[in-house]
């Protein structure tokens, strides 16, 4: 990639609060720059005896700050480095993989950079005339005060991982502590907390700018379960990756052992927060239908209406007399949720406690993990809600469109998927 010497940095009002950055290599090209931006036009250059006037008008003289660039060399390689799938941050012993989206890597490298606009960093520029923080009332916002030591910001550290006072995550100064947890892959429910903490920084530099931009918006209540469903989409989509070809894999849904019959549970949310719906479907070995449900919840996250499908499942078998069965979904971390020690600030604790009381009852139950192909009876009851009215819908027999999928599902035929 090509590097470009830049020799100063012109910043120009454009409007109220709005200003732009001219990178410039001569005097010269600033100048005409300059002009263009003011409003100046070439016939209103020359003058009345026939020469040049590129004087700029005395009303925007004001306006512009000239300040010499300290990094002369800008890169356009480093623009084109944070939006590859793969931005490696390079930074003394750490060599960290960043995988997440474009914004989000984009974010990260900024913050490293220190180029963010927090009020500290407009008055270094005589943007503004003070660095007071107009969010807790501190004298200074720094960008590690934004993100770290505010107390709604240090309140969200603390419910996304209770035991953090144990560490120095409050006491480091600002690039250590990024990059510390950035390499740090310890599981929280499942999901490796780089993988939290960097969508944890970028709803808290999101909210801080609707706060400061927006009359109209408040806090969220639920600002960790928002944490945690970004999250949850990122490890989802991408925290499995290991980086190999992919390889096409042929899966379908299997039959339970004799004697038994099967669950096929799913939750989803037509955004986040968005419209959800939780589903279910209970076959024998044969794959007949017995029964089916669907839940309408109403506004809320994937990451609630997944455990509501698992709840609901297990008490229509109780209800049904069902004691042999085995339970399949297609969300790993629902999973582990259910397997592992749930906290108390989990925003789906009680539900989940719900459930593991279920499954210690007299029953022979077993929950594990399929793909979706495996599960499209089911998708299928969770996406077409439209109709329906808020609450549980019980099915006794299966609703016309997804007749297609049981038969193709008791014939054993396989659906393609990459992997």
């Amino acid at each position: 990639m090509c590097g470009v010497e830049v020799h100063m940095t012109v910043m120009v009002k454009c409007g109220v609060g709005v200003y732009m950055m001219i990178f410039a290599m001569s005097g010269v090209e600033v100048h005409m720059t300059i002009l263009a931006m003011c409003g100046v036009r070439v016939h209103m250059s020359w003058g009345d005896v026939g020469s040049w006037d590129l004087s700029c008008p005395d009303s925007r003289c004001s306006e512009i700050r000239v300040s010499p660039q300290r990094e002369t060399l800008y890169l356009v390689s480093r623009s084109a480095a944070i939006l590859t799938l793969n931005f490696i941050v390079h930074h003394g012993s750490f060599n960290i993989k960043l995988t997440s989206s474009s914004k989000v890597r984009l974010l990260i490298w900024r913050i490293l950079h220190e180029a963010l606009p927090t009020s500290e960093w407009l008055l270094k520029r005589h943007l503004r005339s003070t660095a007071f923080y107009f969010r807790c009332e501190a004298p200074v916002e720094t960008l590690v005060h934004a993100l770290r030591d505010c107390g709604k910001s240090k309140l969200l550290w603390l419910q996304l991982r209770p035991n953090i006072h144990s560490s120095d995550f409050f006491s480091e100064e600002l690039k250590p502590w990024v990059l510390k947890n950035l390499a740090c892959k310890d599981p929280v429910e499942g999901i490796p907390w780089a993988i939290i903490f960097i969508h944890a920084i970028w709803l808290l530099w999101f909210w801080r700018n609707m706060n400061l931009f927006d009359k109209s918006f408040i806090w969220p209540a639920n600002a960790t379960k928002q944490v945690w469903t970004k999250a949850k989409e990122a490890w989802d989509t991408l925290g499995k990756e290991n980086h190999r070809l992919k390889q096409e894999v042929l899966i379908a849904w299997e039959k339970p052992k004799n004697g038994y019959v099967k669950l096929n549970v799913d939750g989803s949310a037509k955004g986040q927060p968005g419209l959800a719906a939780s589903g279910g479907v209970i076959r024998d070995e044969y794959g007949n239908w017995i029964a089916g449900f669907c839940q309408k919840i109403g506004i809320t996250f994937s990451l609630t209406a997944e455990p509501w499908g698992i709840y609901q499942g297990l008490t229509l078998c109780w209800n049904r007399g069902l004691r042999k069965f085995c339970v399949e979904i297609d969300s790993m971390l629902a999973l582990q949720k259910i397997y592992s020690q749930s906290s108390m600030l989990d925003p789906n604790a009680q539900l989940l406690r719900r459930i593991k009381e279920l499954l210690q009852q007299s029953w022979d139950v077993t929950i594990s993990h399929v793909h979706r192909e495996a599960d499209q009876c089911t998708d299928w009851m969770t996406t077409h809600i439209e109709n329906l009215k808020l609450g549980l819908h019980i099915f006794e027999y299966p609703p016309h469109d997804i007749v297609y999928y049981l038969f193709t599902d008791s014939l054993g035929i396989s659906w393609s998927r990459m992997m």
